[in-house]
Protein backbone atom coordinates (compact mmCIF):
# COMPACT_ATOMS: atom_id res chain seq x y z
CA UNK A 1 0.00 0.00 0.00
CA UNK A 2 1.29 3.52 -1.08
CA UNK A 3 1.58 6.39 1.50
CA UNK A 4 -0.47 8.71 -0.95
CA UNK A 5 -3.37 6.69 -2.66
CA UNK A 6 -4.12 7.41 -6.23
CA UNK A 7 -8.61 7.32 -5.52
CA UNK A 8 -10.03 8.92 -2.46
CA UNK A 9 -10.50 5.33 -1.82
CA UNK A 10 -6.56 4.41 -1.49
CA UNK A 11 -6.12 7.61 0.19
CA UNK A 12 -8.31 6.78 3.10
CA UNK A 13 -7.50 3.61 3.12
CA UNK A 14 -3.65 4.58 2.97
CA UNK A 15 -4.49 7.16 5.84
CA UNK A 16 -6.33 4.80 8.11
CA UNK A 17 -3.60 1.65 8.14
CA UNK A 18 -0.80 4.30 8.29
CA UNK A 19 -1.97 6.49 11.24
CA UNK A 20 -3.03 3.46 13.00
CA UNK A 21 1.57 1.61 12.57
CA UNK A 22 2.43 4.56 13.47
CA UNK A 23 0.08 5.31 16.68
CA UNK A 24 1.26 1.86 17.48
CA UNK A 25 4.74 2.62 16.54
CA UNK A 26 4.70 5.85 18.71
CA UNK A 27 2.90 4.47 21.42
CA UNK A 28 5.32 1.56 21.79
CA UNK A 29 8.49 3.95 21.58
CA UNK A 30 6.94 6.05 24.57
CA UNK A 31 6.66 2.96 26.85
CA UNK A 32 9.85 1.74 25.94
CA UNK A 33 11.23 5.13 27.47
CA UNK A 34 9.46 5.43 30.15
CA UNK A 35 10.06 1.58 31.03
CA UNK A 36 13.74 2.36 30.08
CA UNK A 37 14.09 -0.45 28.21
CA UNK A 38 11.86 -2.68 24.78
CA UNK A 39 8.85 -4.25 26.51
CA UNK A 40 7.74 -7.83 25.33
CA UNK A 41 4.53 -6.93 23.23
CA UNK A 42 1.63 -8.84 21.59
CA UNK A 43 0.25 -8.11 18.95
CA UNK A 44 -3.60 -10.02 19.10
CA UNK A 45 -6.73 -9.37 17.26
CA UNK A 46 -7.74 -8.77 13.56
CA UNK A 47 -5.07 -6.05 12.94
CA UNK A 48 -2.32 -8.68 14.81
CA UNK A 49 -0.89 -9.72 11.46
CA UNK A 50 -0.36 -6.51 10.10
CA UNK A 51 1.37 -5.22 12.88
CA UNK A 52 3.69 -8.16 13.29
CA UNK A 53 4.17 -7.93 9.67
CA UNK A 54 4.77 -4.03 9.60
CA UNK A 55 6.63 -3.76 12.78
CA UNK A 56 9.56 -4.75 13.93
CA UNK A 57 8.79 -4.01 18.06
CA UNK A 58 6.37 -6.99 17.51
CA UNK A 59 7.29 -9.96 19.63
CA UNK A 60 4.86 -12.49 19.17
CA UNK A 61 1.32 -12.40 17.05
CA UNK A 62 -1.17 -13.93 19.04
CA UNK A 63 -4.40 -13.16 17.32
CA UNK A 64 -6.97 -15.50 19.03
CA UNK A 65 -5.45 -14.17 22.54
CA UNK A 66 -8.95 -13.58 23.91
CA UNK A 67 -10.26 -16.77 23.17
CA UNK A 68 -7.19 -18.40 24.51
CA UNK A 69 -8.04 -17.00 27.31
CA UNK A 70 -12.01 -17.67 27.77
CA UNK A 71 -10.54 -21.31 27.62
CA UNK A 72 -8.57 -21.10 29.95
CA UNK A 73 -10.83 -19.69 32.32
CA UNK A 74 -13.47 -22.94 31.30
CA UNK A 75 -10.68 -25.31 32.12
CA UNK A 76 -9.86 -23.34 35.69
CA UNK A 77 -14.15 -23.39 36.33
CA UNK A 78 -14.79 -26.78 38.11
CA UNK A 79 -17.83 -28.54 36.76
CA UNK A 80 -20.86 -28.33 37.90
CA UNK A 81 -23.31 -30.68 38.79
CA UNK A 82 -26.41 -28.70 38.36
CA UNK A 83 -28.17 -27.03 35.55
CA UNK A 84 -30.17 -24.09 35.62
CA UNK A 85 -33.71 -24.53 35.69
CA UNK A 86 -36.21 -23.28 33.19
CA UNK A 87 -38.99 -20.86 34.83
CA UNK A 88 -41.95 -22.92 35.33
Amino acid sequence: TRAIGRSTREAIQAGMMFGFLDGVAGMLRRIAAALQEAPFVVATGGWGPLLADQLPAIDRLEPDLVLLGIDVLLHLNPATTTSPQAPA
